[in-house]
């Protein structure tokens, strides 16, 4: 949606950027058990018909918010905010009222956390831009620094209430220090005749010479792998990807990620880390392989790097990375990184950098067909809890990376026509990926996802982060 609002900067007379779909169009139905659902086109016993077609506004049937319109707000707002260590450049974009309604508010928060807040007035005339200073302090200590400020409306109007925000903007500044250097904690290593055994301080993980991965993973106590870890290549099919044959091209990804080929185990020991590397011949023409490398110290913490070997004459792939199965459900999550709605690369404009925390459940939007759903970019860290209160920790090996933490898999979406077809979630689905495909969105019958948004599938792809124990 971006492009067509940026061209408002080029042509004066320019109008674009329009929306098909405010609502989702449903209906409520009875189901044969007496409970109400969100239905749409076939499920009435019409024919032909259109199904859910009409389901892509920003509002669902219901008529709450769905994430698609944290997106719209930014891209339409009438007050440009652009912030930097010294204040902020206000561009009131109205063309007959000035900013007198307003309030501002510049916040820093270093590594997610408020460290700097002031409110203040600015009296900016229509269709001018002026800069206004801040007393901002000087900030030293190492990490990384975000300056953000927001538009307030000081009065209630007839379309929001006093203290809404309007208008926002951010930017990003890091302060470098010295890396920390490793814990040098002992770990011990037992090689048995399937598994690879590693044990420290409260912790103890297996690596599968059988299954071609972790198959245990245990950090003071509690156990965190359900199913190996493996390399993810598919993501479940959009309304647009359908509309745009993309999942017809690109099929092949499904299967390269369900039934993966396990090739080889190397095992690599030093003195106070063990590496194992595993490599997987993936179910592609021409043939491709994924190479994963996980590097344990004595403190638990799993170096993770992931890379996948493309081949000129693959299809384009929906993401690439890691997936993580919980033996049961989850509790919550956490996060630093863009949000606090779901949001991809060419979709999180409107999102901004923060901590923030939600749940497995409430992570899976409610689109009328289920569907890829709940990702997260830009994540530094990714906190996951159980509901006794245990935490595994996912960490940013330089770049961030995308992130979901969902109740189901890529699979069981995919498969499903209705929410109501999902099972009771007994896991929970982590997605650790460093590269996700955009999803469009220019309309729903065929336009595809811009090009700078693709994943090729001739390219190298690495995803690389740390698993660690949270507190």
């Amino acid at each position: 949606m971006k492009k067509y609002t940026d061209l408002e900067d080029r042509y004066e007379m320019y109008q674009g950027g329009f929306i098909w779909d405010y609502i989702d169009q449903s209906l409520m139905k009875k189901d044969v058990y007496g409970k109400e659902h969100m239905t749409y086109g076939g499920d009435f016993g019409d024919r032909p018909t259109d199904y859910s077609f009409c389901g892509n506004g920003i509002a669902y049937a219901d008529r709450t918010i769905s994430p698609k319109a944290q997106e719209v707000k930014y891209l339409y707002q009438d007050i440009r905010l652009i912030p930097d260590s010294k204040g902020v450049s206000i561009e009131n974009r109205r063309l007959f009222t000035d900013t007198s309604d307003l309030e501002f508010v510049y916040s820093v928060l270093k590594d997610g956390e408020p460290v700097y807040q002031k409110s203040f007035d600015a009296l900016v005339k229509p269709l001018d831009t002026r800069y206004e200073a801040v007393p901002v302090p000087e900030f030293t200590e190492p990490g990384e620094y975000v300056c953000q400020v927001s538009a307030i409306l000081k009065n209630d109007t007839l379309w929001a209430d006093s203290g809404f925000e309007t208008a926002f903007g951010e930017a990003v500044s890091v302060i470098e220090g010295k890396k920390e250097k490793c814990c040098g904690l002992p770990l011990k290593v037992i090689h048995g005749d399937v598994n690879i055994g590693v044990t420290g301080d409260s912790f103890r993980i297996l690596f599968s010479k059988q299954e071609g991965g972790i198959v245990s993973l245990v950090y003071d106590g509690k156990e965190w792998v359900g199913r190996p870890m493996m390399p993810v290549y598919w993501r479940a099919t959009t309304d647009n990807d359908k509309g745009n044959k993309f999942s017809v091209a690109s099929s092949v990804w499904y299967g390269a990620g369900r039934f993966p080929y396990y090739e080889n185990c190397a095992v690599e020991e030093k003195e106070g880390s063990i590496k194992v590397t595993y490599t997987y011949a993936l179910s592609t023409v021409p043939k491709a392989s994924t190479e994963v490398t996980y590097e344990v110290d004595g403190s638990g913490a799993i170096h993770v790097r992931a890379v996948f070997r493309g081949q000129k004459g693959l299809p384009e792939l929906p993401a690439f990375g890691m997936r993580l199965i919980t033996p049961d459900a989850a509790k919550k999550f956490t996060w630093y990184g863009r949000g606090p709605e779901e949001n991809y690369c060419d979709r999180n404009e409107g999102a901004r950098l923060g901590i923030y925390e939600d749940t497995p459940d409430n992570n899976l939007s409610r689109y009328l067909v289920p569907q890829e759903c709940g990702n997260r970019t830009g994540v530094r860290w990714l906190k996951v809890s159980d509901m006794e209160g245990h935490s595994i920790g996912f960490c940013a090996a330089g770049q961030a990376f995308d992130a979901s933490v969902l109740p189901y898999t890529a699979e069981e979406l995919e498969s499903a026509t209705h929410r109501e077809e999902l099972p009771a979630p007994r896991y929970t689905v982590v997605n650790i990926l460093g590269a996700m495909r955009g999803v469009g969105g220019d309309d729903s019958w065929g336009a595809p996802v811009h090009p700078e948004y693709c994943i090729s599938g001739k390219e190298e792809l690495v995803t690389e982060f740390i698993i660690e124990r949270r507190s």
